[in-house]
């Protein structure tokens, strides 16, 4: 009896196991693409944004992922995060109704894909000392070749990935680039120095970025109506701009429409006489922008007569004092860090550093007026330690040390760029409609509080040789903010509403402790030897100084030992310090293949022993209550 239920459930187990893989196969072919996303934050799931560009694709778009699978054999990161790209695109091509297409190309050394691979000018990694590059990066086509090119897909943001993939097929896919209307008092493009007249002032890089991303038109101040054609509205330092002109720009907002709008209580580069008048040359104060009755109606308090200090996020300036000259923090230029950005938007989710001066604030009014909700999101915000600073006499008041020296805060973080979303009332709502009706609409803006953070000056340094330009070089992410924000008003509705992601890979807190461990020891290690074999240079350099003084110097016995003995110290010192580099990578690989053996052999072995066991012991029990029965 007691073979036959052995043979019973070994019977069972084989028919359960051909169930499984017959379910498995039917399953592959049936219903082939369905899935259930289980993970946190449903990262293999698309967002309804995304979902719904895709089945607005009109042409076929082909995506070409390049990948270095060798020289990413042996980066876990970098090959974790090229399987979780793949798994991405091939879930775009499903939800694609045939429309998307990936193809997978390995760069490999002197292949035609690592030539198609430079040509769209992918970035490549190097690796190691050997020169072993590593190419990561996405070709997005359509289908006249247009492209769109992600030269560097880094896992640092990966919480974008959806955003930034998606923005490219929209921007391929789409029949010509959007058209930026941009009213401005300031003039950022190219013109004549009227103090030489020889002499051409360049366009703001600025604009010349957004020239090479979209279509630029320019709206005089002094127009009474916005032109057609356009698709997003830039106004720069709006200031005495007409009535009409107000009117219509209060009609596009209230449509929905995209609108950036840059203010400043104290602009320096539309600077005023101390008179009040244009400047002619004396003493200079900045210019306030105005948009008239618009913002309070649309429930946005703004100030024109107050700037933000703030201590906690202030530049370092170089500054010259009685006892000479000092770096000091300039309390009312800021350098606006990661953790006072908005986490998880794409306008300021990858930014590290925005530098602002003399910046204004928004807020909410006190009581909105009837029929507006205005919803402010900070974008840019100050941090606690921050003062406001009334701009009468500010002029008078640019002495770094004196303003760090009288300096209280007001205890209270201010926003300094925001997103305004949500129903707001029309400022001119009597004369907007039939029998003086209250007109309200549905906003779409972002405003900052600053115009003088678009000059190059705060952000970008041209690099020159001569006369030959060898291109820009960044220090603060004020142009990436403004591309940013453009293409996000620029995109599609659906667009707009993506945001950032969870992120897929998670860090190991105890293994990220351990190697912030080993490298502590290690680079302290380092640090002494390299300033070991900097005595020893400087010691024998210090001798052969000696002998060259007098011809007739001859170096004693000794002498000559002790620089014999400094040479051996040098280069012993020299060999330990590449051991200690190299003990820094062998301590972390080594950490790196313990942690794999107890995930991938110890745990699963110790789970298997437990299992067993626990197989055993209910065997043993149902054999001693067989044989009882028997009995």
């Amino acid at each position: 009896m007691g073979g036959n239920r052995r043979n019973i459930a070994i019977v069972a187990v084989l028919s359960l196991l051909a169930a499984l893989l017959g379910f498995n196969l039917i399953s592959s072919v049936v219903v082939r693409g369905v899935r259930i996303d289980l993970t946190e934050g449903r990262i293999y799931s698309l967002s309804p944004g995304a979902k719904a560009l895709l089945a607005r694709l009109d042409e076929p778009v082909r995506m070409e992922l390049y990948w270095s699978e060798e020289s990413g054999r042996d980066l876990p990161q970098f090959r974790a995060y090229a399987d979780r790209v793949r798994e991405f695109l091939e879930e775009l091509v499903g939800a694609s109704r045939g429309k998307l297409t990936l193809r997978r190309l390995d760069p490999q050394p002197w292949s035609e894909a690592e030539d198609a691979a430079r040509t769209n000018g992918l970035a490549q990694l190097r690796v190691d000392e050997f020169g072993r590059t590593l190419t990561l990066g996405l070709v997005i086509v359509n289908a006249v070749d247009e492209r769109e090119v992600l030269p560097f897909l880094d896992p640092t943001r990966e919480s974008f990935l959806e955003y930034e993939v998606i923005r490219s097929i929209h921007a391929v896919s789409r029949s010509k680039p959007p058209t930026v209307g941009l009213i401005s008092r300031i003039n950022l493009d190219a013109q004549i120095d009227p103090r030489n007249p020889r002499q051409v002032v360049p366009a703001w890089h600025i604009l010349t970025e957004l020239r090479s991303m979209y279509g630029i038109e320019f709206i005089p101040p002094e127009s009474d109506a916005l032109p057609d054609g356009i698709d997003v509205l830039l106004i720069v330092h709006p200031r005495e701009l007409p009535e009409p002109l107000l009117r219509d720009i209060d009609r596009w907002a209230l449509a929905g429409r995209p609108l950036m709008i840059c203010m400043d209580p104290w602009c320096d580069a539309d600077p005023v006489d101390a008179g009040g008048g244009r400047s002619m040359g004396g003493m200079q104060a900045g210019s306030a922008s105005d948009l008239g009755p618009l913002l309070e109606a649309w429930g946005i308090a703004w100030s024109r007569q107050e700037v933000i200090g703030d201590r906690g996020q202030a530049q370092r300036v170089r500054t010259q004092g009685q006892g000479g000259p000092a770096v000091l923090d300039f309390v009312l230029w800021l350098a606006v860090e990661p953790s006072r950005m908005a986490e998880g938007d794409p306008i300021t989710g990858a930014l590290k550093q925005v530098n602002l001066a003399t910046p204004g604030f928004f807020r909410p009014v006190a009581q909105p007026p009837a029929g507006s909700s205005v919803t402010l999101e900070p974008l840019l915000r100050s941090s606690e330690d921050a003062k406001r600073y009334g701009t009468d006499g500010l002029m008078f008041m640019m002495d770094p040390a004196a303003l760090l020296r009288d300096f209280t805060s007001d205890g209270r973080s201010e926003w300094l760029a925001v997103r305004a979303t949500g129903a707001v009332r029309s400022a001119y709502a009597d004369g907007a409609a039939d029998g003086g009706t209250p007109v309200t609409g549905t906003l779409n803006a972002i405003l900052v509080g600053d115009v003088d953070f678009l000059q190059e000056q705060y952000w970008a340094q041209e690099e020159r040789l001569g006369p030959i330009s060898l291109g820009w070089r960044t220090y603060a992410d004020n142009g990436a903010f403004v591309l940013n924000a453009v293409e996000v008003l620029a995109g599609d509705e659906a667009l707009s509403g993506l945001r950032g992601r969870q992120r897929y890979t998670r860090p190991f807190d105890r293994v990220r402790d351990l190697r912030r461990e080993a490298e502590r020891v290690y680079l302290d290690r380092e640090q002494q030897l390299q300033t070991e074999i900097r005595e020893t240079e400087q010691r024998i350099q210090q001798l052969q100084r000696d002998r060259g003084t007098d011809a007739s110097f001859t170096l004693t016995p000794e002498q000559m030992q002790e620089i014999d003995r400094l040479q051996e110290r040098m280069v012993s010192a020299r060999r330990e310090l590449r051991q200690v580099q190299h003990g820094l990578r062998k301590d972390i690989e080594a950490l790196g293949t313990r942690l794999m053996v107890m995930n991938v052999i110890l745990w699963p072995l110790i789970v298997a022993v437990l299992a067993a066991a626990w197989s055993i012991r209910r065997t043993l029990r149902q054999r001693r209550r067989t044989g009882g029965s028997t009995a």
